[in-house]
């Protein structure tokens, strides 16, 4: 996060300091496909395990939300709220420690941005409203599991956050004005999950994931 401050503060003052100011508000309903959730351990030596005694495996889910934006001459300051859903599976085969099956997961979250974006190639591209954004995201995990077999105990965290970077740009205008847009974003932040397998000082367990989708324009003036 320190570093992502570092870049964004920089804009901020560009932005402020700019002669002439024009504001634009936007209101906007997004859509798509996601990769990812929980970010498990892939380093078993440390635990003296072998390399198959634990794995995960990810498939896509969705998201949806609403998102609100308001710019200050070039740059615009977003947020919003984002339902998104990610499934994983995690599978042991753990003689030493006796476990032996596999944990099927839904993970629902609640997913909140505060991004600074600013355009990208403007002049050039005018109609396009290409744009990149980085920022904050903070996340409530509600987490489902189905189990089959015999399984360690788990715990995890019903908040997580972290840094976000996006990219967009307009597929339709009319009048001057967008209308349906394409994102995609990539997000990682902080531990959600916790079991033998993934402890509190291993470095890998976070969160993460990488999205795209529609976005589509309800309100712009």
């Amino acid at each position: 996060m320190k570093h992502l401050l570092r870049f964004l503060f920089p804009v901020l003052l560009l932005s402020c300091s700019a002669g002439q100011q024009t504001t634009k508000t936007r209101i906007s309903a997004v859509a798509g496909i996601n990769l990812g959730g929980m970010t498990e351990n892939t380093d078993m030596s440390a635990l003296d395990k072998q390399a198959d005694a634990y794995t995960g495996a990810t498939r896509a889910g969705f998201h949806a939300g609403l998102r609100a934006a308001q710019s200050l001459g070039p740059v615009e300051f977003e947020t919003g709220a984002e339902l998104m859903n990610n499934r994983q599976h995690f599978t042991y085969h753990d003689a030493d420690w006796g476990y032996e099956g596999r944990r099927d997961i839904s993970l629902n979250q609640l997913n909140i941005p505060f991004t600074i974006g600013f355009p990208v190639l403007p002049g050039l591209l005018p109609q396009a409203g290409l744009r990149i954004s980085a920022g904050y995201l903070l996340q409530f995990n509600h987490l489902h599991a189905v189990e089959h077999g015999l399984l360690p105990d788990y715990s995890i965290n019903k908040r997580s956050s972290g840094a976000t970077l996006s990219f967009q740009g307009n597929l339709l205008n009319e009048n001057g004005k967008p209308r349906i847009g394409l994102y995609g974003s990539l997000y990682r932040g902080s531990r959600v999950f916790t079991d033998p397998y993934n402890p509190t000082d291993a470095e890998m367990p976070g969160t993460s994931f990488g999205a795209i989708g529609l976005r589509f324009y309800l309100f712009s003036r």
